[in-house]
């Protein structure tokens, strides 16, 4: 009993927490505090708290941050946090047993930007919802909210949290197979290591 009310407080603080996210970057009040983030660090982090839970369900949570060159990136470490929990949590949510969600960092060659991609083969997204999914407290219909539960900000903040540090994200998916999201920092954000370090 006690865990069930543990986990049902987190819920509905993090249910608190970003629909007040939502009134600052309304009112214009949102604040970022820019740090030097390990990122296969970052991707670790939120791995470690989804791993029981994706267990649970049956769905195998991977990695693949090894071969990132220049890992390090200039970011809020919270809203970094926020963009790689809120897109990691959904794929496991709309991922089914048997299934795999995956999150891959690497360093694009052609433009020096790192691409951050959690990749899941869920249910994925009709086409004329892949844009509206980012808009806030957007359900794709009741049925998938009944099942799946949810209050439609958490793609919407990921989109608001990336484009306030300069980023992009952006979704492909097929409707039964599945989805990848992708967080790209721009090559300006990346910290360049000297050749010997």
């Amino acid at each position: 009993c006690l865990r069930k009310i543990m986990l049902s407080s987190d819920h509905l603080l993090s249910l608190v927490n970003d629909i007040l996210d939502v009134s600052r970057i309304e009112s214009g009040k949102m604040s970022f505090n820019e740090d030097i983030v390990s990122l296969p660090d970052a991707v670790i982090e939120v791995q470690g708290m989804f791993g029981e839970k994706a267990a649970a369900s049956g769905v195998d949570l991977t990695i693949d941050v090894d071969n990132v060159a220049h890992p390090q990136v200039v970011t809020d470490p919270l809203r970094l946090n926020q963009i790689l929990v809120n897109t990691v949590g959904n794929a496991v949510k709309f991922t089914p047993a048997g299934g795999t969600v995956a999150i891959a960092a690497v360093r694009e060659e052609a433009t020096g930007d790192v691409l951050v991609t959690v990749s899941d083969n869920g249910i994925g997204i009709a086409s004329e919802n892949q844009e509206r999914i980012f808009e806030r407290f957007f359900q794709v219909d009741s049925s998938a909210t009944r099942i799946y539960s949810g209050s439609g900000l958490g793609l919407a903040l990921v989109r608001e949290y990336a484009v306030a540090q300069g980023y992009t994200v952006t979704v492909e998916s097929v409707l039964g197979e599945g989805s990848a999201f992708t967080v790209r920092i721009p090559a300006s954000a990346v910290v360049e290591l000297d050749e010997d370090e």
